[in-house]
């Protein structure tokens, strides 16, 4: 299945604690790639083919969104996502 025959749908906001909850359960040690795109849209690839550890919603009056991978057995790399305005899945 191509990238774009996938799906896409996004999360409504006050959906976002339990589907953040529930997604960071069950993915827990899943393979991911953190990539962060800059306001140039300069992509840096923060982890690669990476066992997800931890897929937190902060609440510090703020929304934010922290994803978490173990680089190796010594490093873990941490993306904060902050103030998110959507969550897309697909």
């Amino acid at each position: 299945m191509s990238p774009e025959a996938v799906r896409k749908f996004e999360i409504p906001r006050e959906e976002w604690p339990e589907f953040v909850l529930g997604f960071g359960a069950s993915h827990k040690n899943w393979l991911l790639e953190i990539i962060h795109f800059d306001s140039n849209d300069l992509k840096t690839i923060l982890a690669s083919n990476a066992p997800m550890k931890d897929f937190i919603l902060e609440d510090e009056g703020d929304l934010n969104l922290l994803i978490s991978a173990s680089e190796n057995s010594e490093k873990t790399i941490t993306h904060k996502i902050q103030k998110p305005e959507y969550i897309i899945m697909g």
